[in-house]
């Protein structure tokens, strides 16, 4: 329909090019993506979120040595696992979780798909298992995403559901898992 597709074009728009993966061929082959290739950004987008385990620990292509990791989970474990963001919906002082922005946008990528029921569960159980099933997940990490379909199943019947509610549930798990590892040196 019309507003889906005013919907989409919007939140390409407002989509931060961070999330975009680059095409090695360049900016036209990116543009000539399917859009398999855009939920694949936003998984793993979603992916890095992940406290210490970033996107080498969610089964990236490219290699990175354990040196280039431990410097990675350094670098993330001593950062907050929570920081404050204004959202722009006027809810100013509020502090969100690390990695709600990249959740929202997920969470309405998603929801414009109309993804629902047990697809719905698979698509944001995906955002996870790729480190799971590489064996390359710490326990805390495979324990969390062993728990993302719990966190939103409730969702998955919900047509109209809020992705802010949403949200607050997938990071609560990412919360738990990067509050739980601690600092480490």
């Amino acid at each position: 329909s019309t507003s889906q597709q005013q919907l989409q074009q919007q939140q390409q728009v407002q989509q931060p090019q961070q999330l975009r993966a680059p095409d090695p061929q360049g900016p036209a082959a990116e543009a000539q993506q399917p859009p398999a290739a855009d939920s694949q950004a936003h998984t793993k987008a979603l992916v890095a979120v992940g406290g210490g385990q970033g996107a080498a620990a969610a089964g990236a292509q490219t290699a990175v040595s354990q040196q280039d990791q431990a410097a990675m989970d350094g670098a993330h474990s001593e950062a907050s696992a929570t920081v404050s963001t204004e959202e722009a919906s006027g809810a100013t002082g509020v502090v969100r979780p690390k990695g709600w922005d990249q959740c929202l946008h997920f969470a309405r990528y998603v929801k414009a798909q109309q993804v629902s029921g047990v697809e719905f569960v698979r698509t944001w159980k995906s955002t996870c298992e790729p480190a799971v099933r590489s064996g390359r997940a710490t326990a805390r990490y495979r324990l969390m995403c062993n728990s993302m379909g719990g966190a939103v199943e409730p969702f998955a019947a919900q047509i109209d559901y809020s992705v802010e509610q949403l949200c607050d549930s997938v990071l609560a798990l990412f919360h738990d898992v990067t509050a739980a590892a601690g600092p480490r040196r």
